[in-house]
């Protein structure tokens, strides 16, 4: 089983201006709350794991928050990516960009300099940010108020302006039940555009069962998914695109091109560093424990013992079809492009990631899934 580290998804902060109810780090109550007394990563922790994740292999460095941009030395830790040569991606809200303008043009700059290999992710749910009834949606997707939504406003027209555009520069737009309407909208406004490819992300799970509720009282019905998924590919259509099938949890497109992949290089070959250097899969996925439950930590343990982790082999063993228990998964024909939608939800759900995503567009829901999403909307 090839267990090896080529994505570093690195927690750079926890701090964050804004609540997004989709964010994972609120969901996990980590959102704005330091670890062992550290709110964001130090920065000679920072070398000390690109040294590490180089030293074996390592390729692509995923820059998360909290919001990134909030690190004291954001742009610091951006360059030393760069430096080594790295795939480097930024996943923000874009309001650092609307508080420094100047940020922007920045980080034009030095990709640029080296070798094209830096792209930023902010979000967005709505195309037209001049109308009222979308800027609410935009404040509650992000978790702000007007003013808010103002700010991450201009942190998108200064991207635009700095010459950013796809492939390097993209939104998520992490679908719930009150914004999945306006979706197709910012989708088609991407295309119209050519600023930005458009991630409509099926929100993956926090990688904690005490969220479960919240996460299942979040998300769009199944109704609204088929909906959303017949909107988009006529779309497609109008625009002479390929109408490919989605795939969990990038419904729209993760890749440079905006094609629909999944979340294949987390699940592959992912590993996820908190700000004091506990590991986990992913983002959303199950912290690795040792024999006695301690949590693994990247500067004090050894990374061999890490890799060889029974959670890391089961997530890595997750991705072979051939391996898939039960259900649709085990057999469908798009497979490869989604390896069986979010892994650790189904680590969450069914005590093992070797089961069938219970939540595809492609095929009706799970009927427990379909009880429980139910019952969870009868919190409001």
């Amino acid at each position: 089983m090839n267990t090896n580290w080529k994505i570093c998804i690195v927690e750079l902060t926890r701090s964050c201006p804004f609540n997004c109810p989709n964010c994972y780090m609120r969901q996990r109550g980590d959102l704005n709350n330091p670890v062992d007394g550290v709110l964001h990563m130090p920065l000679d922790n920072y070398q000390r794991m690109l040294e590490i994740f180089t030293g074996q292999g390592g390729t692509g460095m995923e820059l998360l928050g909290g919001e990134p941009s909030c690190h004291p030395n954001f742009l610091e830790v951006v360059e030393l990516s760069l430096r080594t040569g790295l795939e480097t991606w930024i996943y923000t809200n874009l309001s650092q960009m609307g508080r420094q303008p100047r940020l922007a043009w920045t980080l034009m700059e030095m990709r640029r300099q080296y070798d094209e290999k830096l792209f930023v992710v902010g979000k967005s749910a709505v195309p037209d940010l001049t109308d009222p009834e979308q800027r609410k949606v935009q404040a509650y997707t992000l978790g702000t108020n007007d003013a808010g939504v103002e700010l991450f406003k201009r942190g998108r027209e200064w991207m635009i302006s700095a010459g950013w555009r796809k492939p390097f520069f993209g939104v998520e737009n992490l679908l719930n039940r009150c914004n999945i309407v306006w979706a197709p909208a910012i989708y088609e406004y991407g295309l119209q555009t050519g600023y930005f490819f458009v991630d409509c992300e099926w929100p993956t799970f926090p990688g904690q069962k005490a969220g479960l509720r919240e996460y299942l009282r979040l998300l769009p019905t199944e109704e609204q998914l088929q909906s959303f998924v017949a909107a988009i590919q006529e779309i497609d259509r109008r625009y002479g695109l390929p109408v490919a099938s989605p795939v969990m949890p990038h419904l729209t497109g993760k890749s440079k091109t905006g094609e629909s992949v999944g979340c294949i290089a987390f699940k592959q070959a992912a590993l996820y560093i908190a700000v004091n250097g506990d590991m986990q899969l992913c983002s959303s996925g199950l912290p690795l424990r040792d024999e006695t439950g301690r949590q693994f930590n990247l500067f004090r343990d050894p990374l061999d013992e890490i890799l060889d982790n029974p959670v890391v082999i089961a997530r890595r063993q997750s991705c072979e079809q051939s391996q898939i228990q039960s259900g649709h998964c085990a057999t469908c024909a798009d497979f490869s492009r989604c390896l069986a939608g979010c892994a650790a939800f189904r680590e969450a759900f069914y005590g093992t990631a070797l089961r069938s995503y219970p939540m595809c567009p492609q095929y009706p829901w799970d009927n427990d899934i379909r009880r429980l999403v139910e019952s969870a909307k009868g919190d409001n």
